[in-house]
């Protein structure tokens, strides 16, 4: 405990600039400030986590994850997060200016990610019981069967095709390109033993003849009923009785569309997950940028309040305009920040967050970095997003660092880079 505030600091500055979307699970969760906001998410209801960018909904769905996988020990549940941002495909891919076949591109990439995700949870599962699954090659080939057939029922191409017969012909070789891949993926067991593995989805087949109708529509279809019933027949394989999905980005789907993907995209989700008990759709979505429906009728997508519960978890109002429950959360932001090394090193110390020892470390931090009144107006300053407050508190350690901690961070240093950051981060993000 008796540390000095250049150890403090250093420590301090190295690991706020760590973003959630650089970093493991693992490291969200010895991070996380908002542990008990994950009693929201373990409920079995669809939901929505709303808030501004930086308030912690990337964090929160990975230390959820990283919760649910590694720290709750029931193995008949399982979390998975992904990024929805990752399955967007490039201005290069898009080879049509349809928002129905762009959604279906997209949750493509999502469901090859999926099987991704399968394979993953396979190879551990081969490691924890080698000796069991050696004597059970026919449940070793029933995964790698299901699985299969999945990957085949996501890159089928439609079965109407239209335009030249020069595109007829792209299509039909095409066509043979998948073939040849269902017959090496169906000898893929086998072939496991010496390290191959097909490619998933749609990334094999992105350098392909992609034919296109004079339209410039994908020739794709989708199967969602077959399609949701390989899913869960793959989760029952595993013993999964509850799959929380956890969606992030959702916003970034329409990021090079001009009109909203979301609604489509939801529908599809909608169609493959929902009305089953053993899936739970969570999903992570920028208040501003939402798109879900909020009234009644025969509409697309999911809606508020009745597919999907958007008031549990609002980022935005986290401290419910308490001055007490704010300070506190971010005194413990700051103690997590500090411990992250020793906390990935031991998960276990990251459980007890409120306890006596990490408050006297927290009054520690605060006592031997901060001036009266500082911290206060650094939190209110930040208004109460977790991301600014750790951008700014980092630029406050490297103006004591220059004048060699002959100072405290006081009130007057945090307004100046409370305004610094709003002249150069918020104003210049503004849309003219």
């Amino acid at each position: 405990m008796d540390l000095s505030t250049k150890e403090i600091a250093k420590e301090l500055r190295n690991n706020l600039q760590l973003n959630a979307n650089r970093i493991s699970c693992k490291q969200c969760y010895a991070m996380c400030a908002n542990k008990q906001k994950l009693e929201f998410l373990l409920r079995d209801e669809n939901q929505v986590v709303m808030g501004r960018r930086g308030t912690g909904k990337t964090t929160i769905f990975k230390a959820f994850a990283f919760y649910v996988n590694r720290i709750s020990n029931i193995s008949t549940r399982k979390a998975w997060y992904v990024s929805l941002d990752e399955c967007v495909p490039s201005s290069l891919e898009l080879v049509s200016d349809s928002a129905d076949d762009v959604s279906v591109y997209i949750f493509k990439s999502f469901l090859g990610k999926l099987i991704e995700f399968f394979y993953h949870n396979l190879d551990k599962l081969e490691k924890n019981r080698l000796e069991f699954l050696k004597e059970q090659d026919s449940l070793i080939g029933g995964f790698y069967d299901t699985i299969t057939k999945l990957n085949s029922l996501i890159i089928e191409l439609d079965d109407l095709i239209e335009g030249s017969p020069q595109e007829k012909m792209h299509t039909l070789m095409y066509t043979e390109n998948i073939e040849n891949m269902k017959k090496k993926e169906a000898g893929f067991k086998w072939k496991r033993k010496l390290g191959i593995r097909p490619k998933v989805g749609l990334e094999w087949a992105k350098n392909k003849n992609i034919t296109v109708k004079n339209s410039k529509e994908y020739l794709f279809k989708l199967d969602i009923p077959s399609i949701r019933q390989t899913i869960f027949d793959i989760f029952k394989l595993f013993g999964y009785k509850k799959v929380y999905i956890c969606l992030d980005e959702f916003n970034l789907i329409d990021r090079r569309t001009t009109v909203s993907l979301q609604a489509r995209f939801a529908q599809l989700l909608k169609e493959l997950f929902f009305g089953s008990p053993m899936c739970v759709v969570k999903i992570a979505n920028v208040w501003n940028e939402s798109r879900m429906q909020s009234r009644q009728g025969p509409r697309e997508g999911l809606e508020l309040g009745q597919d999907i519960f958007g008031q549990d978890l609002d980022l935005d109002t986290m401290f419910e305009h308490d001055n007490q429950k704010a300070h506190n959360f971010f005194v413990n932001m700051i103690v997590n920040d500090y411990l992250l090394r020793e906390r990935l090193e031991n998960p276990k110390s990251s459980i007890p967050e409120d306890s006596s020892q990490d408050k006297k470390l927290g009054d520690m931090i605060i006592e031997k970095m901060f001036a009266k009144d500082a911290f206060s107006c650094l939190v209110c300053g930040s208004q109460g997003i977790p991301r600014v407050f750790g951008e700014i508190l980092a630029q406050c350690i490297k103006k004591i660092e220059e004048e060699q901690y002959n100072k405290k961070i006081n009130v007057d240093l945090v307004c100046e880079n409370i305004i610094s950051n709003y002249n150069i981060n918020v104003r210049r993000a503004i849309p003219y």
